[in-house]
């Protein structure tokens, strides 16, 4: 919205400069800040309508992007915006950490409960147990045709 409002910055000027009722007018220093949250702001919605257009996210998906993120965000850091701006990015780029902070490649086995060694133990314990079973199976049916 705010981007759409941007590039129609000429004709809502033509528009307000012409209409006689006392209407607010948006100052140049706002026209700037809207300029500056659209550009801070962009990188949010693209990852949004990525994410979005996903039938099924996948922390392959999420890690990276969460990662580029922040890389923008350091980048966005070292500019010069207006106070206002700044202000936004910061709490915004915080609201990101409280949500997303800890989407990071050594915690992803962290949705099982249980260390990842634990994981891989149980899981390997499990197939050994089915592939003795199998071996089981295929001996007592070895041992049913012969008789």
């Amino acid at each position: 919205m705010i981007e759409k409002l941007l590039e129609l910055e000429d004709a809502v000027k033509s528009t307000l400069a012409i209409i006689d009722r006392d209407l607010p007018k948006i100052t140049s220093e706002e026209w700037t800040i809207l300029k500056e949250l659209c550009q801070i702001l962009k990188p949010y919605e693209s990852i949004t309508k990525t994410i979005s257009g996903e039938k099924y996210c996948t922390a392959a998906l999420v890690i990276p992007m969460c990662q580029g993120l922040k890389n923008v965000h350091q980048k966005l850091s070292a500019q010069h915006f207006s106070d206002a701006v700044k202000h936004s990015l910061t709490r915004l780029f915080n609201g990101f950490e409280n949500r997303l902070g800890n989407v990071d490649p050594r915690f992803k086995s962290m949705v099982f409960g249980n260390s990842a060694d634990d994981v891989k133990k149980n899981i390997t314990n499990l197939l050994s147990q089915r592939i003795a079973e199998g071996n089981r199976t295929a001996e007592y049916e070895l041992k049913e045709s012969y008789i």
